[in-house]
């Protein structure tokens, strides 16, 4: 049974920006010119490394 979330948890979730629709597209073209210029599991691993680094910067704001 997985443990349940703290009220400190839960208001967190519930804070989270709203991401754009426009926001969300050039995301994705990023990654997708990403994953063609670089080869196979380089580009897993950019891609990875990129989108942990944006959310980590997106929820100390």
């Amino acid at each position: 049974m997985p443990p349940k979330p703290s009220a400190k948890g839960a208001k967190k979730a519930a804070n989270r920006r709203k991401e754009s629709y426009s926001a969300y597209i050039y995301r994705v073209l990023k990654q997708t010119a990403v994953r063609l210029i670089l080869p196979g599991e380089l580009a897993k691993h950019a891609v990875s490394e990129g989108t942990k680094a944006v959310t980590k910067y997106t929820s100390s704001k």
